[in-house]
């Protein structure tokens, strides 16, 4: 009888928690041939095919470390290599929430495994959802949900998974998006925040995106349909002392104010921040009374030394007498996923949606791509393939 073979992986652990900026040696160590365990009832064997990295890791990373394995955690598209399990075929490709693993046993019931790939819509109804508002929902009855199918495997860590869903729930529900809002995204060349911006746009919206690459602005406005993009690195205004460049905090704010009174004249109804800094401390004086802020992310803060920190402007007292909300959004509170899953499926296949995004080939460039979010090296999502 032939002698089983032992399957083995490569495993990325965090080495150390990074003070600031991360860098691949310092943070990360790649551990080669790790004998695993084999299969025992109600399990699965799976192998990643596409791996998300995303800037909130950044901040989860003290966190991770304190456990037994020190692994980051991704969404994560993968196949069913072995199976002993009812639930899933082998062969058949699910979605999840996995550890940094070129392969890993888990539970068949395992609550990180979140779908499978694609999802049955079969009988959801969108008219029958306690969700679906006339106003804003259209279904014309010509979108078939079999083209589900055909949407690309890579879009379930991007576009058609977690950051989609930040998107639509934080713009749909957490924001209250009306017909006809001025809105305004942060990081809008991101992977939530071009999505957010597209969902406006469907809705009517005069959309302004704030990215920072000519490229990026022309992405927005041309093939997206922003109405405008503001390069945040226009306002990156400073002088030197020796060699070390100090901004010029008073005039970068006042041009930054200028900028975006002069993109919304009727001032801003909600505005998504994916970013934090100058945008988001300039913005309080151009919001309109009861207008929604929805605070996603802080991309420009999570690698500041936290023995040091930026100082920020007083803005709180300025949302008293406009009533303006200020909403905070995690993604895993929202629980309508086939809503989600059939609206989203439906904008992407008919091209309402549309999706760009970096691509890096090889497990072994994790730590390249989630350090390159931080030095905005993506345009749309950044998505590392390992098969």
């Amino acid at each position: 009888m032939a002698e089983q073979k032992t399957d083995c992986a490569d495993i990325y652990r965090i080495k150390a928690v990074p003070k600031t900026k991360p860098t691949k040696d310092d943070n990360f160590e790649l551990i080669t041939g790790q004998k695993l365990e084999g299969l025992k009832d109600n399990e699965i064997l799976i192998e990643p095919e596409y791996i998300s990295v995303d800037p909130y890791q950044r901040s989860r990373m003290a966190i991770w470390y304190k456990t037994e394995s020190k692994q980051m955690q991704s969404f994560t598209v993968a196949k069913v290599i072995k199976t002993k399990s009812d639930k899933y075929k082998e062969g058949e490709f699910i979605y999840g929430a996995f550890p940094w693993s070129s392969k890993q046993v888990i539970s068949a019931d395992s609550k990180t495994i979140f779908s499978v790939v694609p999802p049955n819509l079969s009988q959801y109804k969108p008219k029958e959802d306690p969700d679906y508002k006339e106003e804003l929902d259209t279904d014309d009855g010509k979108f078939d949900v079999a083209q589900i199918k055909d949407i690309k495997h890579s879009y379930y860590v991007g576009s058609y998974g977690m950051p989609g869903q930040t998107a639509y729930y934080g713009m749909l529900y957490r924001g209250q998006l009306k017909k006809g809002d001025n809105v305004l995204i942060s990081g809008a060349a991101g992977a939530v925040g071009s999505i957010c911006g597209q969902i406006a746009k469907i809705y009517g919206c005069h959309t302004v995106g704030i990215c920072g690459t000519p490229e990026k602005i022309k992405w927005i406005t041309e093939d997206l349909g922003f109405d405008k993009g503001i390069n945040y690195k226009n306002y990156r205004i400073g002088k030197k002392i020796g060699d070390v460049e100090i901004a010029n905090t008073k005039i970068e704010f006042e041009q930054v104010q200028a900028a975006l009174k002069e993109a919304f004249p009727n001032g801003i109804d909600l505005f998504f921040d994916n970013v934090g800094g100058v945008f988001t401390e300039a913005v309080w004086d151009i919001l309109n009374p009861h207008a929604r802020v929805i605070i996603c992310g802080q991309i420009a803060s999570y690698n500041d030394d936290r023995d040091n920190p930026n100082l920020i402007r007083p803005f709180l007292h300025k949302t008293i007498y406009k009533e303006i909300d200020i909403r905070g959004i995690i993604v895993s509170n929202f629980k309508n996923k086939p809503k989600f899953y059939y609206d989203m499926g439906k904008w992407i296949s008919t091209g309402k949606v549309k999706v760009k995004e970096t691509v890096i080939d090889g497990f072994e460039k994790l730590p390249d791509a989630f350090i390159g979010l931080f030095e905005g090296v993506n345009t749309g999502k950044m998505v590392v393939k390992c098969t």
